[in-house]
């Protein structure tokens, strides 16, 4: 049975928040401003917004909006309005099952957006690529831009943008079949809720965590978690909210074969998303609807919603669902002996099919397309990054050597200081030494120089001179003659 989980609140109601919704006094004046207005960026803004205001329940009408304030915001070089306006365009293809033009937009509007260096633009728009991966089944490119948004988020200190990434990526994770890493993120975001007192988000993870407890055959949870989200749409008057939940409530009844209280459900669901022109919903809920009767034989009742969700599954052109309604009128024209019908409804199963694959794989080579553009950048941003750090690096390291080299300096500088400081005290300390040697050779000489003296005085004095003599000995002589 095909399932409308909560995956659609999230990705219908709040990614995309960028506006209110708008009162009828409200459409009107944007109306006057895009029929009167001069050709300038207020016109754009006019335009945008009241695209943005009937994109659920006039796509054409908004598609039209959109696309005459995409050109004109080309042409008067308007930004900022070319990515509004583009992203719009995502949503209203994300809404009518066409995931291929969606991305388009997106990754356009992302462009634009990068050029801006507008966190919070960015984010928004990660947040819509995120979504349409997740509807494509390609989890690991959805986490990758919920990853990044979130991060915009946080450096933004944006927590309702934050709780909302968390729940994403608590989807993502879900769909991996990764329930406790679904499971954490999904409880993260619910207290940022209940702290912001967001009653709206703290329905749209109660619900995803009875979901949760759905798939683990935690059925009484499952419903405690739901039948409180309920209450609190019922309460902000939420009609899509309460349809999902709704849905969801009817898939636990269906996964416990309690069909009585599944089909109440499903009805009040599908009652909903005829009322605001829901027709993707619609489609699935007829379905569910018809796969009720099918398994409780009644079989009229099955072919009647079966064959409605065919002929709607083909006007929207969703191939998914074209397959699961012909499988179904396959088993009930089996079931009614009907074989011509069972076999034509089969053949068309296995086409739907066939063309399904295709169309995964065309998507697949997209999403290498994508992967190799994202990788690039991300190399791109990885070069630069290492640039920046073998730089950096490299005047550590410079940096690190001149600190090095000076602080080897200072110590030679040091080594010698002590080295000279020796030398000078010792060499001082041999200068007094040599002084006082000398001033001792000094005394002595003086000593031994007086002394001298004083001899040869002396000596001067008891010597008799040479004359002397000669004259006493000449005078000796002539005595003894």
């Amino acid at each position: 049975m095909k399932k409308l989980p909560a995956i659609f609140i999230f990705i219908f109601l709040n990614c995309f928040s960028a506006l209110l919704p708008a009162q009828k006094s409200k459409a009107d004046s944007l109306l006057a401003k895009v029929n009167y207005g001069p050709h300038d960026s207020d016109r754009v803004n006019a335009m945008n917004a009241l695209a943005w205001m009937l994109r659920i329940n006039e796509k054409s009408k908004a598609s039209q909006y959109a696309l005459k304030a995409l050109a004109l915001s080309e042409k008067i070089n308007f930004k900022l309005g070319q990515a509004i306006a583009l992203n719009t365009l995502g949503v209203i293809s994300y809404n009518k099952g066409n995931s291929d033009l969606s991305l388009q937009y997106h990754l356009r509007s992302l462009k634009i957006r990068e050029e801006t260096g507008d966190k919070k633009l960015i984010s928004n728009a990660c947040t819509g690529i995120g979504n349409v991966y997740l509807n494509r089944g390609d989890y690991s490119m959805a986490l990758q831009f919920y990853f990044r948004s979130l991060k915009l988020d946080e450096e933004l200190g944006r927590k309702g943008g934050i709780a909302i990434k968390l729940g994403n990526i608590g989807i993502a994770y879900k769909e991996q079949g990764d329930m406790a890493k679904a499971l954490e993120y999904y409880f993260k975001a619910l207290k940022i809720d209940e702290e912001q007192k967001n009653e709206s988000g703290i329905a749209r993870h109660l619900s995803n965590i009875g979901i949760i407890n759905n798939n683990q055959k935690k059925h009484k949870e499952a419903l405690a978690y739901h039948f409180r989200a309920l209450a609190i749409n019922e309460k902000l008057n939420d009609k899509k909210a309460i349809s999902a939940v709704l849905g969801n409530i009817g898939n636990v009844y269906d996964d416990q074969a309690d069909y009585a209280n599944s089909l109440a459900y499903f009805l009040r669901a599908l009652k909903i998303k005829e009322e605001i022109n829901d027709r993707y919903g619609v489609c699935i809920y007829e379905e569910n609807i018809g796969a009720v009767y099918l398994y409780t034989n009644k079989l009229p009742e099955a072919e009647n919603y079966l064959t409605r969700a065919l002929a709607l599954s083909d006007s929207l052109v969703a191939l998914d669902l074209q397959k699961s309604s012909h499988f179904y009128l396959y088993e009930l024209y089996e079931r009614t002996h009907s074989y011509k019908k069972a076999y034509e409804h089969y053949v068309k199963f296995g086409q739907a099919k066939d063309s399904l694959f295709n169309d995964e794989s065309a998507q697949e080579i997209v999403r290498a397309e994508m992967n190799f553009e994202f990788e690039k950048k991300e190399s791109a941003a990885r070069a630069e990054q290492q640039k920046n750090a073998g730089i950096a690096k490299a005047e550590s390291k410079k940096q690190k050597i001149i600190i090095g080299f000076s602080v080897f300096g200072l110590l030679i500088g040091a080594v010698l200081a002590v080295f000279i400081f020796r030398a000078l005290k010792v060499t001082r300390k041999q200068k007094n030494i040599i002084e006082q040697q000398k001033n001792f050779v000094d005394e002595k000489q003086k000593e031994i120089l007086d002394s001298i003296r004083y001899a040869r005085r002396i000596q001067t004095a008891l010597i008799t001179s040479e004359a002397y003599i000669d004259k006493n000995l000449k005078r000796l002589k002539l005595i003894k003659l």
